[in-house]
């Protein structure tokens, strides 16, 4: 007989993203402060048997890597990659163009560890002995790269998440995911729903630039009720799914930087309940979703606060870009059915008598 059970997951991340490499902080659980930290490794666990020049490029060899830690090598990446090729399906992506994802996603890996370095960008020899393309793949792969975001996508985002937010957060959500039209103030309001979902942006701000692409409107009573319209349903997918990257590559940063770097952790806790009543998980996950939002606000406010935030000036300053994530990961898990013991039978009668003589 088989139990089905949930494993359910609680993960809290802080990680912190310098923009040089001679500046890094992070929160870890072993101190009560911030700490500057010296640069991190962000090298991969590769080795080669012959030497690099100084540009990184092989002069001799094959790549070598100790059979226990490609395995787990191998094993992490499929984890990692097997959500996304399911995404990438469900959007249309074939393995073809997921493939050159990943390659140029090698090429960035390269060069973002020589500018953390202080060193100029690599030629296509240097990239192609680091990530095992060949330079006439990195070449064409660099020819064909994204161009840059418009201001218009950087504006988006914001006031996308809050719509998100407004229809996915129970707090201001029905239980079928249809947003509640909103007070503009109150224990739950627009107000309200911004100050948790906003970043520390401005109430006022973001509705009026809901009102200007016609996402809200207000009611008689002076209330903002959400206009549902397809297409803004297709962009807050599309905000969804940028989200899925940018989040994602914050919590794996986190643990690839744990793992190089095992003696100046970031701060990383996980707990798990492998096998949780089915009846249980709801009143569980409404109680952790309530404790994480009182601690995800003490955070953004301690983060934004103008006494740590460095200030625009006439020359450029070394900062650390600092999140943190709450969330709760649910998996069918299964118990086994134990095999009760056989009950000892009795001796026999011919038995006891041969024993007694």
């Amino acid at each position: 007989m088989l139990h089905l059970t949930r494993g359910l997951r609680v993960i809290v991340l802080t990680q912190s993203v310098a923009s040089d490499a001679g500046d890094t902080r992070v929160f870890n659980d072993k101190q009560g402060h911030s700490e500057a930290r010296r640069e991190p490794k962000t090298a991969s666990p590769v080795y080669y048997d012959g030497e690099c020049d100084d540009n990184g490029s092989r002069l001799g060899g094959r790549a070598v890597m100790n059979d226990p830690i490609h395995e787990a090598v191998s094993t992490a990446v499929e984890e990692v990659l097997q959500p996304l090729a399911q995404l990438a399906m469900e959007m249309q992506i074939g393995a073809s163009d997921f493939i050159r994802l990943i390659e140029q996603t090698f090429i960035r890996a390269v060069e973002q560890d020589a500018a953390l370095a202080g060193r100029s960008r690599p030629g296509a020899s240097a990239v192609a002995a680091r990530s095992g393309l060949t330079r006439q793949r990195v070449s064409q792969l660099r020819s064909t790269g994204s161009g840059k975001k418009s201001q218009a996508s950087e504006r988006r985002p914001q006031t996308l998440r809050i719509l998100s937010a407004w229809k996915m957060d129970p707090k201001f959500s029905d239980r079928f995911g249809v947003a509640k039209v909103l007070p503009v103030r109150g224990p739950v309001s627009f107000n309200a729903l911004v100050k948790r979902h906003g970043s520390g942006l401005r109430a006022r701000s973001i509705l009026k630039e809901l009102e200007r692409i016609k996402a809200v409107r207000f009611t008689k009573a002076r209330h903002v009720e959400m206009i549902q319209r397809a297409d803004l349903d297709d962009a807050r997918k599309a905000q969804a799914i940028r989200d899925l990257g940018e989040f994602g590559r914050e919590f794996l940063e986190t643990l690839t930087h744990n793992v190089l770097n095992p003696e100046t952790p970031r701060y990383h806790r996980r707990v798990v309940g492998r096998h949780v009543k089915e009846q249980e998980v709801p009143r569980l996950i409404r109680d952790a979703a309530s404790q994480a939002g009182v601690w995800a606000l003490a955070l953004q406010d301690a983060i934004t606060d103008n006494s740590v935030t460095v200030k625009p000036g006439p020359s450029a300053q070394k900062s650390t870009r600092l999140s943190g994530h709450f969330f709760i990961s649910e998996q069918p898990s299964v118990v086994h059915a134990v095999a009760s013991p056989r009950p000892k039978r009795p001796p026999s009668v011919k038995a006891r008598k041969v024993k007694q003589g």
